[in-house]
């Protein structure tokens, strides 16, 4: 079933004239999103079966330490710059251009609060 999905899509992006790279792009994109999901899901189980009266470091909670901090920054990577679309590093101020409001504190007031309520939720 994915790989009828995923040719179908690449036969969209055949049809409207790009190019290889841009079909491999696409497919790196959808993986990268693939992979983000299976973080969250690995961090999910870890804590499910994490001992809650363990408080030394065992190897056990330094994978899930690992996988918590991972999973919690590409997330929050990927809702800045692939669901926002905020970052432009050619813009001044690295925000892109084209924005609803004017004042580009709030721009960056949600990004940092996006990052804090990640490592929150």
């Amino acid at each position: 079933m994915f790989t009828s999905i995923l040719s179908d899509e690449c036969r969209i992006y055949i049809t409207l004239g790009k190019s290889n790279f841009a079909i491999f792009f696409f497919v790196l994109i959808l993986v990268s999103q693939h992979v983000r999901y299976a973080l969250s899901m690995f961090v999910t189980l870890f804590s499910v079966f994490f001992p809650a009266d363990d408080l030394h470091w065992s190897p056990y909670r330094v994978c899930w330490t690992l996988a918590y901090f991972g999973s919690t920054l590409y997330s929050w990577a990927w809702d800045v710059l692939m669901d926002w679309s905020a970052i432009d590093l050619k813009a001044p101020g690295y925000l892109r251009e084209r924005r609803l409001l004017a004042w580009p504190g709030y721009y960056y007031a949600a990004i940092v609060i996006d990052l804090m309520l990640r490592f929150f939720w």
